[in-house]
Protein backbone atom coordinates (compact mmCIF):
# COMPACT_ATOMS: atom_id res chain seq x y z
CA UNK A 1 0.00 0.00 0.00
CA UNK A 2 2.71 2.52 0.93
CA UNK A 3 4.72 1.71 -2.17
CA UNK A 4 1.67 2.01 -4.43
CA UNK A 5 0.66 5.40 -3.00
CA UNK A 6 4.18 6.79 -3.27
CA UNK A 7 4.56 5.47 -6.81
CA UNK A 8 1.26 7.02 -7.87
CA UNK A 9 2.26 10.35 -6.33
CA UNK A 10 5.57 10.23 -8.12
CA UNK A 11 3.89 9.51 -11.46
CA UNK A 12 1.38 12.32 -10.97
CA UNK A 13 4.16 14.81 -10.20
CA UNK A 14 2.14 16.50 -7.40
CA UNK A 15 4.12 17.02 -4.19
CA UNK A 16 6.84 14.74 -5.48
CA UNK A 17 9.20 13.46 -2.74
CA UNK A 18 12.81 12.99 -3.81
CA UNK A 19 13.03 9.88 -1.60
CA UNK A 20 10.34 8.07 -3.58
CA UNK A 21 12.16 7.64 -6.82
CA UNK A 22 12.83 4.22 -8.33
CA UNK A 23 16.09 3.68 -6.49
CA UNK A 24 14.38 4.06 -3.08
CA UNK A 25 11.23 2.17 -3.91
CA UNK A 26 12.89 -1.04 -5.03
CA UNK A 27 14.45 -1.87 -1.62
CA UNK A 28 11.19 -1.09 0.11
CA UNK A 29 9.25 -3.32 -2.29
CA UNK A 30 11.69 -6.21 -1.73
CA UNK A 31 11.44 -5.83 2.06
CA UNK A 32 7.67 -6.05 1.88
CA UNK A 33 7.81 -9.13 -0.27
CA UNK A 34 10.09 -10.88 2.22
CA UNK A 35 7.89 -9.79 5.14
CA UNK A 36 4.79 -11.07 3.41
CA UNK A 37 6.42 -14.43 2.75
CA UNK A 38 7.47 -14.80 6.41
CA UNK A 39 4.00 -13.79 7.61
CA UNK A 40 2.34 -16.27 5.27
CA UNK A 41 4.62 -19.02 6.49
CA UNK A 42 3.85 -18.28 10.14
CA UNK A 43 0.11 -18.14 9.44
CA UNK A 44 0.37 -21.48 7.65
CA UNK A 45 2.18 -23.07 10.60
CA UNK A 46 -0.36 -21.69 13.08
CA UNK A 47 -3.26 -22.86 10.94
CA UNK A 48 -1.83 -26.38 10.59
CA UNK A 49 -1.06 -26.59 14.30
CA UNK A 50 -4.64 -25.68 15.18
CA UNK A 51 -5.93 -28.11 12.55
CA UNK A 52 -3.79 -30.94 13.96
CA UNK A 53 -4.97 -30.25 17.50
CA UNK A 54 -8.64 -30.24 16.49
CA UNK A 55 -8.59 -33.18 14.08
CA UNK A 56 -5.68 -35.24 15.42
CA UNK A 57 -4.41 -35.79 11.87
CA UNK A 58 -0.99 -34.35 11.06
CA UNK A 59 -0.80 -32.65 7.73
CA UNK A 60 1.87 -30.30 6.46
CA UNK A 61 0.86 -26.74 5.62
CA UNK A 62 0.14 -26.01 1.97
CA UNK A 63 1.74 -22.85 0.67
CA UNK A 64 1.41 -21.69 -2.88
CA UNK A 65 5.00 -21.83 -4.00
CA UNK A 66 6.43 -22.88 -7.32
CA UNK A 67 6.78 -26.61 -7.57
CA UNK A 68 10.52 -26.38 -8.02
CA UNK A 69 10.83 -24.72 -4.56
CA UNK A 70 8.87 -27.31 -2.60
CA UNK A 71 10.97 -30.03 -0.98
CA UNK A 72 10.05 -33.03 1.09
CA UNK A 73 13.52 -33.59 2.53
CA UNK A 74 15.17 -31.59 5.28
CA UNK A 75 18.05 -29.24 4.48
CA UNK A 76 21.55 -30.71 4.56
CA UNK A 77 22.15 -29.36 8.08
CA UNK A 78 19.44 -31.61 9.49
CA UNK A 79 20.15 -34.66 7.37
CA UNK A 80 20.19 -38.06 9.01
CA UNK A 81 23.60 -39.17 10.30
CA UNK A 82 25.55 -42.06 8.97
CA UNK A 83 25.33 -45.21 11.01
CA UNK A 84 29.07 -45.72 11.16
CA UNK A 85 32.26 -43.73 10.94
CA UNK A 86 32.45 -42.83 14.64
CA UNK A 87 29.18 -40.85 14.65
CA UNK A 88 26.72 -40.86 17.50
CA UNK A 89 23.00 -41.52 17.23
CA UNK A 90 21.11 -38.29 16.62
CA UNK A 91 18.40 -36.90 18.82
CA UNK A 92 14.93 -35.87 17.71
CA UNK A 93 14.42 -32.19 16.95
CA UNK A 94 12.55 -29.89 14.55
CA UNK A 95 13.28 -29.02 10.94
CA UNK A 96 11.58 -27.11 8.14
CA UNK A 97 9.76 -29.09 5.48
CA UNK A 98 7.89 -27.36 2.73
CA UNK A 99 7.49 -24.20 4.81
CA UNK A 100 6.24 -26.02 7.93
CA UNK A 101 7.76 -27.85 10.87
CA UNK A 102 8.21 -31.58 11.37
CA UNK A 103 10.12 -33.99 13.57
CA UNK A 104 13.63 -34.54 12.27
CA UNK A 105 17.06 -35.57 13.45
CA UNK A 106 19.54 -33.10 14.79
CA UNK A 107 23.07 -33.01 13.36
CA UNK A 108 25.31 -35.76 14.62
CA UNK A 109 28.31 -35.06 16.85
CA UNK A 110 31.67 -36.63 16.00
CA UNK A 111 32.83 -38.93 18.77
CA UNK A 112 36.29 -37.37 18.90
CA UNK A 113 34.74 -34.14 20.21
CA UNK A 114 33.31 -35.79 23.31
CA UNK A 115 35.05 -35.66 26.69
CA UNK A 116 35.41 -39.19 27.98
CA UNK A 117 37.04 -40.72 31.04
CA UNK A 118 40.56 -42.09 30.53
CA UNK A 119 40.96 -45.86 30.24
CA UNK A 120 41.01 -47.50 33.64
CA UNK A 121 39.39 -44.51 35.37
CA UNK A 122 35.86 -45.88 35.25
CA UNK A 123 34.45 -47.45 38.38
CA UNK A 124 32.59 -50.68 39.02
CA UNK A 125 30.94 -50.54 42.44
CA UNK A 126 30.26 -54.28 42.51
CA UNK A 127 32.58 -56.34 44.68
CA UNK A 128 34.40 -59.04 42.78
CA UNK A 129 37.64 -61.00 42.81
CA UNK A 130 40.43 -59.32 40.81
CA UNK A 131 43.88 -60.66 40.07
CA UNK A 132 46.51 -57.92 39.63
CA UNK A 133 43.95 -55.12 40.11
CA UNK A 134 44.22 -51.66 38.65
CA UNK A 135 45.98 -49.38 41.16
CA UNK A 136 46.14 -49.98 44.91
CA UNK A 137 43.75 -49.30 47.77
CA UNK A 138 46.37 -47.86 50.15
CA UNK A 139 48.79 -45.66 48.24
CA UNK A 140 52.30 -44.82 49.42
CA UNK A 141 53.03 -41.68 51.40
CA UNK A 142 54.36 -38.95 49.13
CA UNK A 143 56.87 -37.31 51.49
CA UNK A 144 58.14 -40.38 53.35
CA UNK A 145 61.71 -41.22 52.29
CA UNK A 146 61.44 -45.01 52.70
CA UNK A 147 58.56 -45.83 50.32
CA UNK A 148 58.58 -48.26 47.35
CA UNK A 149 58.82 -45.94 44.35
CA UNK A 150 61.24 -44.69 41.70
CA UNK A 151 62.90 -41.45 42.75
CA UNK A 152 66.05 -39.35 42.58
CA UNK A 153 66.68 -36.35 44.84
CA UNK A 154 69.74 -34.13 44.59
CA UNK A 155 70.32 -32.98 48.17
CA UNK A 156 72.77 -30.59 49.75
CA UNK A 157 73.77 -30.69 53.39
CA UNK A 158 75.93 -27.95 54.91
CA UNK A 159 78.21 -30.54 56.55
CA UNK A 160 78.10 -33.39 54.02
CA UNK A 161 77.93 -31.47 50.76
CA UNK A 162 76.11 -32.71 47.66
CA UNK A 163 74.58 -36.18 47.60
CA UNK A 164 72.11 -38.14 45.49
CA UNK A 165 69.43 -40.06 47.38
CA UNK A 166 67.80 -42.72 45.22
CA UNK A 167 64.72 -44.91 45.57
CA UNK A 168 64.34 -47.91 43.27
CA UNK A 169 61.28 -50.05 43.87
CA UNK A 170 57.58 -50.60 43.32
CA UNK A 171 54.35 -51.58 44.97
CA UNK A 172 51.64 -53.60 43.22
CA UNK A 173 48.37 -55.27 44.09
CA UNK A 174 48.29 -59.06 43.80
CA UNK A 175 44.70 -59.88 44.68
CA UNK A 176 41.63 -57.82 45.52
CA UNK A 177 38.09 -58.60 46.56
CA UNK A 178 36.24 -55.35 46.10
CA UNK A 179 35.42 -52.66 43.58
CA UNK A 180 37.47 -51.60 40.62
CA UNK A 181 38.43 -48.15 39.48
CA UNK A 182 40.43 -45.29 40.88
CA UNK A 183 41.26 -43.29 42.90
CA UNK A 184 39.58 -44.83 45.98
CA UNK A 185 38.39 -48.41 45.40
CA UNK A 186 36.67 -50.32 48.20
CA UNK A 187 37.48 -53.81 49.40
CA UNK A 188 40.29 -56.04 50.64
CA UNK A 189 43.63 -56.21 48.86
CA UNK A 190 46.89 -58.10 49.20
CA UNK A 191 49.96 -56.19 47.96
CA UNK A 192 53.68 -56.77 47.67
CA UNK A 193 56.37 -54.10 47.82
CA UNK A 194 60.11 -53.82 47.72
CA UNK A 195 62.73 -51.12 47.21
CA UNK A 196 66.40 -50.21 47.57
CA UNK A 197 67.48 -46.81 48.92
CA UNK A 198 71.12 -46.08 48.00
CA UNK A 199 72.98 -42.82 48.64
CA UNK A 200 75.75 -41.61 46.34
CA UNK A 201 78.41 -39.05 47.31
CA UNK A 202 78.48 -36.58 44.41
CA UNK A 203 81.63 -34.87 45.70
CA UNK A 204 83.70 -38.07 45.69
CA UNK A 205 83.21 -39.75 42.32
CA UNK A 206 79.64 -40.80 43.16
CA UNK A 207 80.85 -43.29 45.75
CA UNK A 208 78.21 -45.49 47.33
CA UNK A 209 77.87 -44.27 50.89
CA UNK A 210 75.20 -46.69 52.08
CA UNK A 211 72.08 -48.53 50.95
CA UNK A 212 68.94 -49.58 52.79
CA UNK A 213 66.62 -52.34 51.59
CA UNK A 214 62.99 -52.98 52.36
CA UNK A 215 60.49 -55.68 51.38
CA UNK A 216 56.95 -56.02 52.71
CA UNK A 217 53.53 -57.60 52.29
CA UNK A 218 50.64 -55.24 53.12
CA UNK A 219 47.03 -56.34 53.61
CA UNK A 220 44.80 -53.30 53.03
CA UNK A 221 41.13 -52.41 53.31
CA UNK A 222 39.24 -49.43 51.90
CA UNK A 223 35.72 -48.11 52.46
CA UNK A 224 34.90 -44.73 50.96
CA UNK A 225 37.34 -42.09 52.29
CA UNK A 226 38.88 -44.49 54.86
CA UNK A 227 41.75 -46.91 54.26
CA UNK A 228 43.67 -49.13 56.65
CA UNK A 229 46.64 -51.43 56.30
CA UNK A 230 48.26 -54.23 58.25
CA UNK A 231 51.76 -54.99 57.01
CA UNK A 232 54.73 -57.14 57.84
CA UNK A 233 58.07 -55.99 56.46
CA UNK A 234 61.81 -56.44 56.70
CA UNK A 235 64.34 -53.60 56.57
CA UNK A 236 68.13 -53.71 56.67
CA UNK A 237 70.90 -51.14 56.21
CA UNK A 238 74.35 -51.68 54.68
CA UNK A 239 77.46 -49.52 54.46
CA UNK A 240 78.82 -48.85 50.97
CA UNK A 241 82.02 -50.48 49.76
CA UNK A 242 83.60 -47.23 48.53
CA UNK A 243 82.77 -45.53 51.82
CA UNK A 244 84.48 -48.32 53.79
CA UNK A 245 87.56 -48.04 51.59
CA UNK A 246 87.79 -44.31 52.25
CA UNK A 247 87.02 -44.69 55.97
CA UNK A 248 88.26 -48.15 56.97
CA UNK A 249 87.87 -47.41 60.69
CA UNK A 250 84.26 -46.31 60.49
CA UNK A 251 82.13 -48.67 62.63
CA UNK A 252 79.67 -50.66 60.53
CA UNK A 253 76.41 -51.65 62.24
CA UNK A 254 74.09 -54.50 61.41
CA UNK A 255 70.93 -52.41 61.43
CA UNK A 256 67.98 -54.71 60.79
CA UNK A 257 64.31 -54.99 61.84
CA UNK A 258 61.24 -57.10 61.12
CA UNK A 259 58.08 -55.26 62.06
CA UNK A 260 54.29 -55.19 62.03
CA UNK A 261 52.61 -51.98 60.87
CA UNK A 262 49.09 -50.74 61.49
CA UNK A 263 48.22 -47.64 59.45
CA UNK A 264 45.19 -45.52 58.71
CA UNK A 265 44.40 -43.00 55.98
CA UNK A 266 41.47 -40.58 55.61
CA UNK A 267 40.43 -38.29 52.74
CA UNK A 268 38.28 -35.35 53.95
CA UNK A 269 37.98 -34.60 50.22
CA UNK A 270 39.45 -36.16 47.09
CA UNK A 271 42.43 -33.78 47.08
CA UNK A 272 43.43 -33.92 50.76
CA UNK A 273 44.77 -36.91 52.69
CA UNK A 274 45.60 -37.37 56.37
CA UNK A 275 47.42 -40.47 57.62
CA UNK A 276 49.17 -42.00 60.61
CA UNK A 277 50.69 -45.36 61.45
CA UNK A 278 52.40 -47.20 64.26
CA UNK A 279 54.77 -50.12 63.96
CA UNK A 280 56.29 -52.57 66.37
CA UNK A 281 59.36 -54.61 65.53
CA UNK A 282 59.36 -58.20 66.74
CA UNK A 283 63.01 -58.55 65.68
CA UNK A 284 65.67 -55.85 66.08
CA UNK A 285 69.43 -55.64 65.64
CA UNK A 286 72.12 -53.01 65.24
CA UNK A 287 70.70 -50.48 67.67
CA UNK A 288 67.14 -50.30 66.40
CA UNK A 289 64.26 -50.37 68.92
CA UNK A 290 60.73 -51.76 68.51
CA UNK A 291 58.52 -48.65 68.23
CA UNK A 292 58.26 -46.28 65.29
CA UNK A 293 55.53 -43.82 64.26
CA UNK A 294 54.61 -42.00 61.06
CA UNK A 295 52.15 -39.20 60.39
CA UNK A 296 51.52 -36.69 57.65
CA UNK A 297 49.25 -34.91 55.23
CA UNK A 298 49.10 -34.53 51.45
CA UNK A 299 47.40 -32.05 49.16
CA UNK A 300 47.37 -33.84 45.81
CA UNK A 301 44.69 -32.70 43.34
CA UNK A 302 44.23 -34.36 39.96
CA UNK A 303 43.84 -31.15 37.91
CA UNK A 304 44.38 -27.41 38.07
CA UNK A 305 43.13 -24.33 36.27
CA UNK A 306 46.19 -24.53 34.03
CA UNK A 307 45.92 -28.14 32.83
CA UNK A 308 43.34 -30.90 33.12
CA UNK A 309 45.89 -33.67 33.79
CA UNK A 310 48.34 -32.02 36.21
CA UNK A 311 48.37 -29.92 39.35
CA UNK A 312 50.61 -28.70 42.18
CA UNK A 313 51.12 -30.81 45.28
CA UNK A 314 52.21 -30.28 48.88
CA UNK A 315 53.22 -33.13 51.20
CA UNK A 316 54.49 -33.36 54.78
CA UNK A 317 55.74 -36.42 56.67
CA UNK A 318 56.95 -36.82 60.24
CA UNK A 319 58.75 -39.82 61.73
CA UNK A 320 59.38 -40.65 65.39
CA UNK A 321 61.89 -43.36 66.38
CA UNK A 322 62.30 -45.02 69.75
CA UNK A 323 66.02 -45.68 69.17
CA UNK A 324 66.76 -41.92 69.24
CA UNK A 325 64.66 -41.26 72.38
CA UNK A 326 61.54 -40.60 70.29
CA UNK A 327 63.24 -37.96 68.19
CA UNK A 328 62.95 -38.21 64.42
CA UNK A 329 62.77 -36.19 61.24
CA UNK A 330 60.45 -34.00 59.20
CA UNK A 331 60.13 -33.87 55.39
CA UNK A 332 58.31 -31.20 53.37
CA UNK A 333 57.79 -31.42 49.60
CA UNK A 334 56.25 -28.98 47.11
CA UNK A 335 56.07 -29.26 43.35
CA UNK A 336 54.05 -30.26 40.31
CA UNK A 337 52.56 -33.66 39.48
CA UNK A 338 50.89 -35.62 36.70
CA UNK A 339 48.46 -38.47 37.43
CA UNK A 340 47.77 -41.47 35.23
CA UNK A 341 44.65 -43.65 34.81
CA UNK A 342 45.84 -46.09 37.51
CA UNK A 343 46.44 -43.21 39.95
CA UNK A 344 50.19 -43.53 39.41
CA UNK A 345 51.81 -40.13 39.49
CA UNK A 346 54.99 -38.47 38.32
CA UNK A 347 56.19 -35.55 40.39
CA UNK A 348 58.93 -32.95 40.26
CA UNK A 349 59.66 -30.46 43.00
CA UNK A 350 61.70 -29.33 45.98
CA UNK A 351 62.29 -31.18 49.25
CA UNK A 352 63.41 -30.08 52.69
CA UNK A 353 64.61 -32.66 55.23
CA UNK A 354 65.58 -31.98 58.84
CA UNK A 355 66.24 -34.41 61.68
CA UNK A 356 67.84 -37.81 62.18
CA UNK A 357 69.31 -39.37 59.04
CA UNK A 358 67.06 -41.49 56.81
CA UNK A 359 70.10 -43.66 56.05
CA UNK A 360 70.02 -46.03 59.01
CA UNK A 361 73.76 -46.66 59.06
CA UNK A 362 73.87 -43.08 60.38
CA UNK A 363 70.57 -43.04 62.28
CA UNK A 364 72.01 -41.02 65.20
CA UNK A 365 73.42 -38.25 62.96
CA UNK A 366 71.48 -35.05 62.40
CA UNK A 367 71.06 -33.94 58.79
CA UNK A 368 69.52 -30.88 57.23
CA UNK A 369 69.10 -31.24 53.48
CA UNK A 370 67.58 -29.09 50.77
CA UNK A 371 67.18 -30.51 47.29
CA UNK A 372 65.26 -30.96 44.10
CA UNK A 373 63.95 -34.27 42.83
CA UNK A 374 61.67 -36.38 40.72
CA UNK A 375 59.38 -39.15 41.97
CA UNK A 376 57.25 -41.83 40.33
CA UNK A 377 54.68 -43.21 42.79
CA UNK A 378 52.70 -46.43 42.48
Amino acid sequence: MVMSIRNSQALQGDGMDSRCDFRHCVPVRRWHVVSAAILANLLGVSFVTAQQISSGEPSPPQIDLPSNQVTTTPPPLFSSPRSGGGQLESQTGLAFNGGGLRNATLPSVPSDLLVTAPPGATENRDWEWQKLPNGVIYSSYLARPKEPRMAAVFNHDTDLGWMLDLEAGARVGLLRYGTSGVPHPDGWELDIEGAAFPRLDLEHDEDLVSADFRVGVPLTFGAGPFQTKLEVYHLSSHLGDEFMLRFPDYPRINYSRNALVLGGSYYPCDDLRLYAEAEWAFYTDGGTKPWEFQFGLEYSPSWSIFRADSAPFVALNGQILQEVDYDGNLVVQVGWQWKGPSNHRFRIGAQYFTGKSDQYQFYTRHEEKLGIGAWYDF
